[in-house]
């Protein structure tokens, strides 16, 4: 009971040292600048601002209600974004912010192997992408249709949407962003080995650019190869290495991605037991 007490009065005291948010608009746009680069302080603001509940515009009603989508989307609670996503699409009136709710729709059905909606979605940001002006927009439909494509094993045109994003906004940020689809990319069309110069490079230019949740992706592409090439090993040391920051970050993907790689590898290995307990988890 104490121990409960005392962490309650540590979350009233936190609650209390957080500046209350004075620009809902502000505030909501510096959340979304932090989507990936900061997981879990955009979570925590997420949870402010429904917290504090202050009075917003009509556009920051969509705005909030595109983020907390994103933030199931990044849960991987595909489903329970569906719905938002499709209510920002047809109703916000804004049309970037619908924009980027229909790559990241996209970006959730191809993950979710609903390749044929995904696509639909897909043909209609390829017409569109002429005329998104927004460079930011611009990128984030770019990365995604990249990955859509990829992952729906259409690799070179998934190339060509990576080679694009370099030319959107050049920054440490973009190329880590298209470099890591063209990575993905060069995997799925069996072109890369854990040695490969381009998945170094990278991981290095995702970490210098600060962006915990594209660096641990690309390491986990190369554990992959780690496992195909049958070094599992090597597998397991870089999971032991990258497993805090996968729990800082609370990307379900990558959650899943280490569980299913640790048991490949304890399977090599022939620890059974091990494995069997990797793979139920």
């Amino acid at each position: 009971m104490a121990g409960l007490l005392f962490c309650a009065l540590m979350q009233a005291n936190h609650a209390t040292d957080t500046p209350r948010i004075t620009d809902a608009s502000a505030f909501l746009d510096q959340t979304e600048d932090l989507r990936i680069k900061d997981h879990r302080q955009f979570a925590e603001r997420l949870a402010q601002i429904h917290r504090e509940s202050p009075v917003l515009t009509r556009a920051e009603q969509w705005h909030l209600r595109y983020l907390d989508a994103f933030e199931s989307s990044m849960g991987g609670k595909f489903a329970a974004a569906e719905k938002p996503l499709h209510d920002v699409i047809d109703h916000s009136g804004d049309p970037m912010l619908a924009t980027k709710a229909s790559a990241l729709l996209m970006n959730n059905l191809a993950v979710s192997r609903r390749y044929e909606d995904a696509f639909k979605l897909a043909q209609q940001l390829t017409i569109d992408l002429p005329r998104i002006q927004d460079k930011v927009v611009r990128l984030q439909v770019l990365s995604y249709l990249s990955q859509t494509l990829n992952l729906a094993g259409q690799t070179d045109l998934a190339i060509k949407y990576a080679h694009m994003m370099e030319d959107t906004v050049p920054s440490s940020t973009t190329s880590c962003y298209s470099r890591s689809r063209l990575v993905a990319a060069l995997y799925n069309a069996k072109r890369l080995t854990s040695s490969s110069p381009e998945l170094k490079q990278v991981i290095d230019t995702c970490e210098t650019a600060r962006q915990p949740i594209m660096a641990t992706t690309m390491q986990l592409v190369l554990g992959t190869l780690h496992l195909e090439e049958h070094q599992p090993a090597k597998a397991v040391s870089l999971l032991d290495r990258i497993a805090p920051s996968i729990r800082i970050n609370h990307y379900y993907p990558h959650t899943l991605s280490a569980q299913v790689q640790r048991a490949q590898a304890y399977e090599q290995l022939s620890k059974d037991e091990d494995a069997r307990k990797a793979a139920l988890a």
